[in-house]
Formats: C-alpha cells, sequence, structure tokens
C-alpha cells in the first residue's frame, strides 16, 4: 500500500529527529560515556539486603535498648523508694502547669489545687519534636481526667517516677533521634519526654488514658482471644442496658490486631451481634470494631437469659482456637469470657469444672465478670465465677464507673508474665499516624504556622496543577476541610462532592511504631501473694527514620524495601496509602501485602490473590529466610494511571528481636553499584585528586545566574548534625554544601548515625553526644561527589554543530532540560528564551524532586528495558484545557553490564518542550503526502500520537484531548488495538480504597424541609396581603447557608490500565486495514520513542455503544466478614505468658470492690468538707 509507505516515512521521520533532538539538548552522549566508563563494584540483592538489615539492626538495637533501661531504672526505683503517709506533691503537670511566656492559666480542679503544687515549665520549639514547645532537660506527668493525683499509690509513683529523667536525658542525648520517651503507670499516670503542654480540641474532654495506648495493652496483656457475652435478657432495660452497651464499647477499645474476638448476645441461646461472624473469633481490626461497635447499639433485650448455655458455648469455641494453635505451634495466647450483666440467677460452676479445667485444675480460660446496675442480684456467684477462674469481678453501679472498671482486667491477664519476673518482652506495635495520637493531635495543627512547616507547604502550594500529584500530596497532608454550601444549591439527600468552594487546611503526618516493655513491681510482700504490674515503658519510633536507614538510593528506581507484621499487614511499601483525598483511612494500620503486590498471572479476578504472593506472604508472616526469583509482576505508577509489568526478585528475611520481616524487592536483572572513595578518582574521568571537589561544581544558586540550579533528596540522609538546635539551615542543599566544605579539614572524620563501637544493649551507661555531633552515609555522600564531577559541564553551553541542529532547536524550542542522578542529585537548566520572564518551566522540577522516586525516572528505566536507544515521553493527565502544555521527555543511562548481563540504572537525563511545537512539527510532517495520502488535517483523516499507556499526546482533531486517555474518544478503535496486541489491558485491584460521601448538615432538623417547601410552595396560593412577607422571609432562607460534611467509608475499586506492546513493531512494520469501511486506518510506532501514531478515517462513523475509561469502579460492598482475606494466616507474637503455678496464690479478684469503693467515696467527701471548713 503506497499510503502504508508514506504513514511509514512519517513515523520514521518523527522519530529520527526526536532522537536526535533529545540527544543534543541533554548532552546524552557525553554523560552516557561517562558513566559506562566509571568502574564501579558490584553487589547482588541479597548482598544489598545484608547491608540494609545491619543498618537497621543498629538502629533497633538503640530502640530497645532505650527502652530498656526506662523499664530497668523504674523497676529498680520503685523497689528501693519508700514513702511516709504524708508527703508534699510537687510535680510539673502537662495540663495545670503553667507556661512561662505563654499568658495562658490553666484552669486547676478544685479537688486538685489546695492539695498538690505544680510547677512552671519553661518550653522551647524543638525541630526534633516537630517544632512543638518542649523542654528536654526533664519529662512532665500526663492524670487522666477521671483520676485523682493524690490517690496514695499514684502520689508515690508520681514522686518516685521523677528520677527516671535522667535516663530519659541519657537516652536523649545518645540518641537524639528518639521520638517520645515515656513510662504508663499501671495506676493511669504517663510520665512523658520531653516535657510539653496537654493540648486538647476546643471545648473537649481529656479522655486521654495511656493504659488504653495499644504500645501498653500489647505489652501487658500479650495477644487475646476474647468472647464478650452481653446479657441480652428482658431485666437488662433502662439504664443497665445503656451502661452494658458502654462496658462493651469500652472493652473494645482495648483490642487490637494481634487479638481474636466476638461479641456474643445471649437470653436462651448465644448468638453473635454480627451474624456473619458465626462460630468463630475474628481479628480485631480497626473496622472489625467499628462495625462491633455500632452493632451492640442496636440490640435490645428480650427472653430469659440461659448461663449454662452461654458459658459452655463459649469455652468450646476457644478450646477450638486453642486446640488449632496448639496443633500449628503457634504460641501462647491469653483466653478469656467476658460476662457482662446485671445478674446470675443460679450456680454455674459445673459448667467450668466440665470444661474449663486443665489436667492440673488449672482454669485454662479467665473469667472476668461485670455486673451492671444498681438493684442487683447473685452477687456472690459472679464473684465466686471470677475467682475460681483466674479472672476479676467489678461492679459498676453508673456510667461514670465504666472506663476505670473496664481497665482492671489488663492487670490481671498480665499476672503470669509478672510472676515469672525475668523477661521482659519487647513489643513493637502496628503502624499509626502521628495525627492520631491525643497528645498529638492539637499541636500537629498549631504547628503549621511554624517557619519550617509553613515554606514547605507553601511550596507544595505553588506547584502548578497540572503537575500536582494527588498521591504525593496524600502522603504528606492530611485535611481539615471546611465547607459551606447556599442552600438554593442543596439538594436533600444527593452528594455535594462536586461544585462547592472548599476552606482546606493541611497537616503533615507521620506514620509511626512505638516499642514498649512491660516492668514489675518487684517490692517484697509478706502478708499476701501479689503479682503487681507496674507499668509499661517505650519510645515511638518514625516509620521515615527506618526508611532513612535502607539506603533506597541503592535499590533503583523499580527496587524497594517491604516491611511486613506478623500478621501481613504493611509498615513500609510503596503502595502503602494510608490516607485518601486528605482523609486518614480507618483501616490504614491494616493492609495486608496481599492488597498490594500483584503478579502479572491468570489470577485477574476479584480477591484472586496469586499463590506466589500468597507463599511470599507465608514466609514474611513466619520471619523465614527464603528467595523468589524471576516473578513477572504488574504494578501501578503515577497516580494509578500508569501500568508497568517486568521481572523482579524477592529476598524475604526476619527482622530480628521485632514481629517485623523485610523484603527487598528488585528487577530481576538488577544490580547495585557502589562508587567506593578509592575507585572515584581515576584517569578515565580525567578527576582532580583534590578529594571533595563537588564544593567546585555545587553552590546555592543565585537565581539570575544561567548555571545550572541543584537541589538533592529531600528525604536522602546526606549529612546532618544529631542536634538540629546546634546549627540551622535554611535549605537541604545548604547544609550539604556545609558539610561538603568541612570534608575538606584535616581532623575530618566520616561517623555514623548510630556507631558500633561501645555499644552495649545490657548497659545503661550509653555515650552521650556532644552539641556538635554530626552523621552521614558516606557510600551515599561518595555518590553525589561522582555524579557532582561526572555532570560538572552539564550547563556548558553547546552551540549547535550544524543548520540539522540549529533546525531541530528552533522546531521543537526546548524549554528545560535536566539530570537526575542516582545520588539523588538533581540538575537542571532553563534553556533561555527572547523573554526570560516566561521562563516558569522550572516549577516541573519543583513538582518532582525526588529523583528515582518520581515516576519520570521509573518511565525511562521501563522504556530502557524495550529499547536502549529510546526517551520516554509524556505530557500531564487532562492537560488539555490549560494555557500551556509541557511534553517531557526522559531517557535512562545505565552503568554497562556486569559480567552476568546484568546491569544498574546511574542517571535520567531529560529535558521538556511545548506541546505546541510538537503539533506544529506533527502537523508539518504528516502534510507531506502524495496524491494516494490524505494529510492529518484532511476531514477525512484524524491522527493521533499516544504513548506507552494509551494517553494522548498529540490529536489533530481537538488539543483539549491532550493528556486523555485515547478510548474515551475512539472506544471501538482502542478495543481493536486491543484485539490485534498492540495494547495489552491489564486489571488493577484497589484494596485500601475510600469512597468519600458529602453530605449538607444543619443543625436545626427541620430547616432543610422547611427550604424544600419555599421551592415547592406554589406563590400563586399566597394572599396579596402575606406576599411581601412570603417573599422576604423565603430570600432569607435561600441565601443562608449549610455546613457540609464528609462521610467517609472503606470500600475496594478496580481499574483497567493499559500497556503498549513495542515488541510486535518489527523494524519498518505497520499495521493498517486495505479498505475503508473501518474507522481504524494505521497505526505504527514511532522509532526511539515509546509512542504511536494511529491513523482514523472520519468517513466512518464510530459506532461506539460502549467507552473504555482508566477511571476507577467501585466494587459492590461484601458481606461484614471478607473472609478471603481474614482467613490468611498470622503469626501469633511469641513470649506470652499465659499461665504460673503461682498464681493460685493471688487473691485479689475484685471481691472486696464494694467496700474500697465506699472508703474512696467517703474519703473524697471528708475532702470536701475540710475544704469548706478551712
Amino acid at each position: 500500500m503506497v499510503e502504508c509507505r508514506l504513514i511509514l516515512v512519517w513515523t520514521d521521520k518523527l522519530g529520527e529527529e526526536l532522537w536526535e533532538i533529545s540527544k543534543l539538548v541533554t548532552r546524552h552522549t557525553e554523560i552516557k560515556a561517562s558513566y559506562i566508563n566509571l568502574n564501579a563494584t558490584v553487589k547482588d540483592g541479597k548482598e544489598l539486603l545484608k547491608d540494609i538489615m545491619g543498618n537497621i539492626q543498629k538502629m533497633i538495637k538503640s530502640k530497645i535498648n532505650s527502652v530498656k533501661c526506662i523499664a530497668q531504672t523504674a523497676e529498680d526505683l520503685r523497689r528501693d523508694t519508700y514513702f511516709m503517709n504524708d508527703f508534699k506533691l510537687e510535680y510539673y503537670n502537662m495540663k495545670y502547669s503553667n507556661v512561662e511566656g505563654s499568658g495562658y492559666t490553666p484552669t486547676v480542679p478544685w479537688d486538685m489545687d489546695e492539695f498538690t503544687e505544680y510547677k512552671n515549665m519553661s518550653l522551647t520549639p524543638n525541630p526534633n519534636f516537630y517544632n512543638i514547645p518542649v523542654n528536654t532537660n526533664h519529662s512532665a506527668v500526663h492524670i487522666p481526667t477521671n483520676v485523682y493525683d493524690r490517690y496514695q499509690h499514684l502520689a508515690e509513683t508520681i514522686t518516685w517516677s521523677e528520677s527516671l529523667d535522667e535516663v530519659f536525658l541519657r537516652n536523649y542525648r545518645s540518641d537524639p533521634s528518639l521520638s517520645w520517651q515515656y513510662f504508663g503507670s499501671a495506676f493511669g499516670m504517663m510520665r512523658q519526654f520531653p516535657a510539653m503542654q496537654w493540648s486538647t480540641k476546643d471545648n473537649e474532654v481529656d479522655l486521654y488514658d495511656c493504659r488504653m495506648r495499644p504500645w501498653f495493652i500489647e505489652a501487658a496483656t500479650c495477644t487475646k482471644d476474647v468472647i464478650i457475652l452481653m446479657d441480652n435478657s428482658g431485666s437488662m432495660t433502662g439504664m443497665r442496658n445503656t451502661i452494658a452497651k458502654l462496658v462493651v464499647n469500652s472493652l473494645l477499645k482495648t483490642f487490637g490486631n494481634n487479638d481474636f474476638i466476638n461479641v456474643l448476645k445471649f437470653s436462651w441461646k448465644p448468638t453473635s451481634v454480627l451474624p456473619c461472624y458465626k462460630d468463630m473469633l475474628i481479628q480485631a481490626t480497626p473496622e472489625v470494631l467499628k462495625s462491633f461497635q455500632e452493632a451492640v447499639t442496636l440490640v435490645k433485650p428480650e427472653g430469659n437469659a440461659s448461663f449454662p448455655n452461654a458459658i459452655s458455648y463459649s469455652l468450646k469455641l476457644l478450646k477450638e482456637y486453642r486446640e488449632n494453635r496448639i496443633l500449628a505451634d503457634d504460641g501462647g495466647c491469653n483466653q478469656a469470657i467476658m460476662l457482662v450483666t446485671d445478674g446470675l440467677p443460679g450456680n454455674v460452676t459445673d459448667v467450668f469444672e466440665n470444661l474449663n479445667l486443665d489436667e492440673n485444675g488449672m482454669p485454662l480460660v479467665r473469667i472476668f465478670t461485670f455486673l451492671v446496675g444498681t438493684e442487683v442480684k447473685g452477687v456472690e456467684e459472679l464473684q465466686l465465677m471470677a475467682c475460681r477462674n483466674r479472672g476479676y469481678y467489678v461492679h459498676i453501679h453508673d456510667l461514670d464507673e465504666v472506663h476505670d472498671q473496664v481497665l482492671k482486667y489488663i492487670p490481671v491477664i498480665a499476672r503470669p508474665l509478672v510472676l515469672q519476673g525475668t523477661q521482659h518482652p519487647v513489643i513493637w506495635t502496628h503502624a499509626f499516624a502521628d495525627v492520631n495520637d491525643p497528645k498529638l493531635t492539637k499541636w500537629l495543627w498549631k504547628v503549621m504556622n511554624a517557619e519550617e512547616q509553613g515554606k514547605r507547604l507553601l511550596e507544595h502550594q505553588n506547584i502548578r496543577p497540572e503537575f500536582l500529584s494527588k498521591q504525593r500530596e496524600d502522603s504528606l497532608y492530611v485535611q481539615k476541610i471546611t465547607q459551606v454550601c447556599p442552600v438554593a444549591n442543596v439538594t436533600l439527600g444527593q452528594d455535594h462532592t462536586q461544585g462547592e468552594e472548599k476552606n482546606i487546611e493541611y497537616q503533615e503526618y507521620k506514620l509511626m511504631t512505638s516499642v514498649s516493655m512491660p516492668t514489675f513491681d518487684k517490692r517484697e510482700n509478706n502478708e499476701t501473694k501479689t503479682a503487681e504490674l507496674l507499668g509499661v515503658a517505650g519510645v515511638d519510633v518514625s516509620l521515615d527514620q527506618i526508611y532513612s536507614m535502607t539506603y533506597p538510593y541503592k535499590t533503583g528506581a523499580n527496587g524497594y524495601l517491604i516491611i511486613v507484621n506478623n500478621n501481613g499487614y504493611l509498615l513500609m511499601h510503596p503502595d502503602f496509602r494510608p490516607v485518601y483525598d486528605g482523609t486518614l483511612k480507618i483501616n490504614y494500620n491494616s493492609i495486608d501485602l496481599a492488597e498490594v503486590e500483584f503478579l502479572d498471572d491468570d489470577n485477574d479476578g476479584y480477591k484472586e490473590y496469586s499463590p506466589d504472593i500468597l507463599s511470599i506472604r507465608q514466609s514474611m508472616v513466619d520471619q523465614i529466610n527464603k528467595d523468589y526469583l524471576e516473578k513477572p509482576v504488574k504494578f501501578h505508577y503515577d497516580d494509578m494511571q500508569r501500568i508497568g509489568i517486568e521481572k523482579r526478585n524477592y529476598y524475604i528475611r526476619p527482622l530480628p528481636n521485632t514481629p517485623f520481616s523485610i523484603g527487598l524487592v528488585v528487577p530481576s536483572d538488577f544490580t547495585s553499584y557502589r562508587i567506593s572513595k578509592s575507585v572515584k578518582f581515576n584517569s578515565e574521568l580525567n578527576v582532580t585528586e583534590e578529594p571533595f571537589a563537588a564544593d567546585k561544581y555545587l553552590k546555592i544558586q543565585d537565581t539570575n545566574e544561567r548555571d545550572p540550579e541543584w537541589m538533592i533528596h529531600p528525604d536522602w540522609p546526606y549529612c546532618k548534625y544529631h542536634f538540629p538546635t546546634y546549627k540551622s539551615f535554611d535549605s537541604k542543599e545548604e547544609e550539604l554544601m556545609h558539610f561538603l566544605e568541612r570534608m575538606g579539614d584535616s581532623d575530618w572524620e566520616w561517623k555514623e548515625q548510630y556507631e558500633t563501637k561501645g555499644f552495649d544493649e545490657d548497659d545503661c551507661d550509653q555515650i552521650e553526644l556532644e552539641e556538635d555531633a554530626y552523621y552521614c552515609d558516606q557510600d551515599l555522600v561518595e555518590l553525589l561527589i561522582v555524579d557532582s564531577e561526572i555532570l560538572k559541564d552539564f550547563g556548558k553551553p553547546r552551540k549547535p554543530k550544524n543548520s540539522f541542529e540549529t533546525r531541530l532547536l528552533d522546531t521543537y524550542n526546548p524549554n528545560l532540560r535536566f539530570v537526575a542522578a542516582q545520588s539523588g542529585l538533581v540538575k537542571w537548566q532553563l534553556i533561555p528564551k527572547p523573554r526570560p520572564e516566561e521562563n516558569t518551566t522550572s516549577d516541573f522540577i519543583s513538582a518532582y524532586p525526588r529523583s528515582v522516586d518520581e515516576p519520570w525516572y521509573r518511565m525511562a528505566v521501563l522504556q530502557h528495558q524495550v529499547d536502549e536507544e529510546s526517551f520516554a515521553f509524556s505530557v500531564p493527565f487532562k492537560s488539555g484545557e490549560a494555557d500551556s502544555v509541557s511534553v517531557v521527555a526522559t531517557h535512562a543511562i545505565f552503568h554497562k553490564k556486569t559480567h552476568d548481563g546484568k546491569k544498574g540504572p546511574a542517571a535520567i537525563v531529560g529535558y521538556s518542550f511545548e506541546q505546541s511545537s510538537f503539533y506544529d512539527r506533527f502537523m508539518d510532517i504528516t502534510s507531506e503526502t502524495d496524491r494516494f495520502t490524505l494529510p492529518c488535517h484532511s476531514d477525512a483523516r484524524e491522527c493521533y500520537i499516544l504513548d506507552h499507556n494509551g494517553y494522548i499526546v498529540v490529536s489533530s482533531k481537538s488539543v483539549n484531548e491532550t493528556g486523555h486517555f485515547f478510548g474515551e474518544f475512539e472506544s471501538s478503535v482502542m478495543s481493536h488495538l486491543i484485539k490485534i496486541g498492540i495494547y495489552h489491558e491489564k486489571v488493577i485491584y484497589d484494596y485500601q480504597g475510600l469512597c468519600i460521601e458529602e453530605i449538607a448538615v444543619t443543625n436545626n432538623a427541620n430547616f432543610l424541609s422547611t427550604v424544600a417547601e419555599f421551592r415547592d410552595y406554589d406563590s400563586d396560593e399566597i394572599p396579596d396581603d402575606d406576599e411581601d412577607e412570603y417573599e422576604i422571609e423565603k430570600e432569607e432562607v435561600l441565601n443562608a447557608t449549610v455546613r457540609i460534611e464528609r462521610n467517609t467509608w472503606p470500600c475496594h475499586k478496580n481499574k483497567t490500565l493499559y500497556i503498549l506492546q513495542q515488541n510486535v513493531f518489527a523494524e519498518k512494520f505497520i499495521y493498517g486495514v486495505r479498505h475503508n469501511s473501518s474507522r481504524f486506518r494505521f497505526v505504527n510506532r514511532i522509532p526511539h520513542t515509546n509512542l504511536i501514531l494511529v491513523v482514523l478515517n472520519t468517513l466512518y462513523s464510530p459506532s461506539d455503544d460502549f467507552v473504555l475509561t482508566t477511571e476507577p469502579n467501585i466494587l459492590p460492598p461484601e458481606d461484614c466478614r471478607d473472609s478471603s482475606i481474614f482467613d490468611l494466616p498470622r503469626r501469633r507474637l511469641s513470649n506470652c505468658y499465659t499461665q504460673h503455678p503461682e498464681e493460685v496464690e493471688v487473691e485479689a479478684c475484685g471481691r472486696g470492690l464494694s467496700l474500697t469503693a465506699s472508703w474512696t467515696l467517703i474519703l473524697l467527701c471528708v475532702l470536701f468538707l475540710l475544704r469548706k471548713i478551712l
């Protein structure tokens, strides 16, 4: 076909021009030669993972050692400190101490004001603590609102624990990266370092209690199987029913991902309040707990209660899980039944004797009884039930008592742990967001006004919309959205997600984990046997800090680290997305590995997890060393708009002293390169022997200069001072330059963040750091030095060699060129225009500062795997209506291959130019026709240039189509391209989805109905005398505003993405049809690119009765039990102590609770009367 040959000429000519202009602008040839000739040592994935684990282990040991020192010191202080009955209580209180210079005087409750003296605090913003005002010289104490600090045991704990400041300070001075350190006592007191002022949301009661936090509960109780039995008989009405529901919901708040539970209501027969969890225990994930809490509120009393039926059923169900664990060798686990009732009508001892004793007569399942209400029966029976079954009895008279009484089960479950006395299990919690930590929630909003946070936010908000990545934004910020809507625009019962202006406040957040350890009261008691939990010591650890220890620059663009806990849930993964559209998801800390890793195999259905992925998950859950090689993986990137396919290797290893496993995932042909100091200066590069020449090629730029600007990766640890208060810098680049200059000093030493010399994890006399102490990643800095020297000529002028090059520059008019190296160094240069003030394309670099982590870097590496002599071209998504659109082109430069054919990326070169220039040149080339071929501007033709994922780069039809998916406009043609194998379609599931509905809310229940009446009312029916009054009232109502609130819920989504099969285009080969009876005419690849040319016959009208799209689909909601994910294997935590032979000697089981409560009430009354008299 003659027309076919001419179209081949078009694509060849366009491809050749793009290749030549790309090499010319980016200095591709010179840079490539430098990296190929560079000598370097290589490591495979196993060796790299070994290095990474060694680095993380140093940090883990340091954090654990800090907690051990707090715990050990606390036990020693309690054992060796004695008190008289009367002593003065004076301490720093986070809620009631005055903060010097704040101008705010806290309101102290009357019953605390006259018996306690609160010291004044002096606080200073500290960059190590979010710029929150703190005092790093001492700690401060938080007491729950409903706990009295003059209570003897609590007052003593406040006093002796003040001496923990010494170990807190020593920990901090030896490891300034430590976040919050704390000790939580069994009485509810929390001592935290550094000291800070407690801040709650406006008009909110402080409900914080450290005993309810996961770090406390998990350290004290390990893992639990729990059945809550809720009496649902006819007598459970009124206040009894209200108290019972609050008790159940309060108990549910004490469970976490390591616990398995069910809530059964019972009258004659026990049934789960959630029927889909019949005859089973379910993992206590946040979404499961929320479902139980909602279901409990709907329970209504009915019938007569059969306690034997309910208890025997529960014991048998727990036995089934206990025996299954024994068979699976899955470690110990505490089991308990928590009975909530208004009375026990008879004796059920025989049920326990038959079903709840082991061969030694020891109860297997603990029984906790919660008697609710004032008029009750069967008190002795309930006490006996708890005391004989290693439990505890409490009587809850009213709602105010619920919180304290519920927490009494925790130290009881901890008794075997306390009695063994020597082992202190180390607990690591699941991931949590710091914005969900009550002590920080309000502060993190406040400090967004700090200079450091404000500068980062301003830079983010200045990103041009076409470059803004919503996923990147969601990885940095949660949002508080205030939205009002004119009443006239409100439609009752309809979603108002779109179309209304919103006021958005941004708040930075971090993901954290806590490491904690139980402490025991080791004082001797000669009267009765006791087993008292002293409390829990802990520290918070930022996951960013763990990430910084993983050498991310060594894993490459498509390599990454995974950290998974014993439940298979993520702590670290590049597709871990806790926030969506500014909203923190309820289930963000229970995202399973199987929900984010997808093999490119036949398991494409909903929840059809690949057997290989499940095997990888099993190895990580069980902490097994194993490698999985050559696995074909599909993955999304660039805000889930693109998909890639490649073979990858998985290297799985356990992280010692944690419940976590780490996995390194790299392309199968991956090799990590290391350029050491001894080889980086060689004759091939002709580099000076001066050891730190980088400062010659890098400098803090004057924005008026034409030399290349530069930046480094904002998240990587090049060099830092341990104490940021020692010296501050305006930018990461200024900080680097400071250290590069210091490296030239004769006394310079490379220092690691966690030095191994002198480190003894059993020794609490850590070496404290000097104020000017620093650390550097030597490999990273040396790699940066090499990159800077190789790229030193990047900014030198290069004049066109001939008229062809001149014409290319004039035709495509490039405006920006850049290079991004493996070290995180990005250099860029605005290409001068006649009017320099028009140069705004550096916004592209500002939006994408993270080099190897950016989508254009990954795209270039993937394109290199297909065609080593090509650039990857792209435009921003749906950008056709923007004032100007830039085409970005990137190319990956690799180190030379190793002896086994493997290679690794060294850098990416790229540039950008106006899409309008590309359009003009494309239309010029396709106007070169003969009598057999119609040009693209003909009414009978439409021509498209599509990228490798099917997005429109150039459309001859309309510029507004730029950046849109081709299938949105030409579904039948796209389907044909899929049918003939040009594109493959791939389904991706998003199991982290969040659905959002925004609805109108008003405090006046009748307001919206009034609005509806005004809309629907016929004005002709109004009497003339009332018409004026009616119009005034109508105007007032319809001009009012209502508040728009978000309703969110987890949901699953899927979307279909497309990937070009570039290998199907053999040399000089073109796909086409020989007749005009089809809308599709021709398709051919543009050489040296990731682009194809598609030619359509407009004389043949489209017959699209469907639309292909890359937009996500919301999948139908399921039954409350998602068996496919909940049934996946878990590993119970080790070192769980469930029994101890001496526990039978412990008498405390709640029998004296009523008497104790009475004496407490009398004491409070006496104190009140004394205050009145005096």
